[in-house]
């Protein structure tokens, strides 16, 4: 309110409330981001898409981010996502394979990989990938979105108590 053409404010406001789960809230806080500056790339949109299943929107917005940035570490992981939820799973894995060509011991990236493996019904190789995600102890995002993912691993393999302590701590570490 103080000051209200703060941009970075109010993208920031806009990843709070998305990680929270206040969409509206995280929408109107991009729009005002955008209006103080329309240049403006948070990147908020891509992911408040994702999360409030828009995933039609997140595809568009995971091409439009990766053939800006194709080189750029977050759209490379973000960029496989839409299609594994929508069950594409051949357009995520070329997606998540040149992610991983760029960051091979990348924990989002092993797990996301992982939550492919899972939906293909591939339980020791999606195993596997939660085995190598929690022996490496570095990542280039937030590791609460690593173990979030691994808690969907879990699910998709219909172990709810592993997924549920997974999602635990994906909440307690978040930031």
């Amino acid at each position: 309110a103080a000051q209200p053409n703060n941009e970075r404010a109010h993208n920031r406001i806009a990843a709070i409330c998305m990680h929270i789960g206040r969409f509206e809230e995280a929408y109107a806080a991009q729009r005002r981001a955008r209006r103080s500056n329309p240049k403006t790339r948070s990147n908020n949109l891509e992911f408040l898409y994702l999360f409030s299943g828009d995933f039609a929107r997140a595809e568009a917005a995971g091409e439009s981010w990766i053939q800006e940035k194709p080189g750029a570490r977050y759209a490379l992981w973000f960029h496989p996502i839409p299609a594994l939820m929508n069950g594409d799973l051949d357009t995520a894995e070329r997606r998540l394979a040149a992610g991983l060509k760029v960051c091979p011991d990348e924990p989002l990236m092993i797990s996301l990989q992982g939550m492919l493996y899972a939906r293909r019904g591939q339980t020791e190789l999606a195993l596997d990938c939660v085995r190598k995600a929690q022996e490496t102890p570095h990542s280039f995002g937030h590791m609460h979105h690593t173990h979030y993912q691994i808690a969907c691993v879990y699910a998709v393999l219909r172990d709810a108590g592993k997924a549920l302590a997974w999602l635990e701590r994906s909440v307690y570490t978040g930031n």
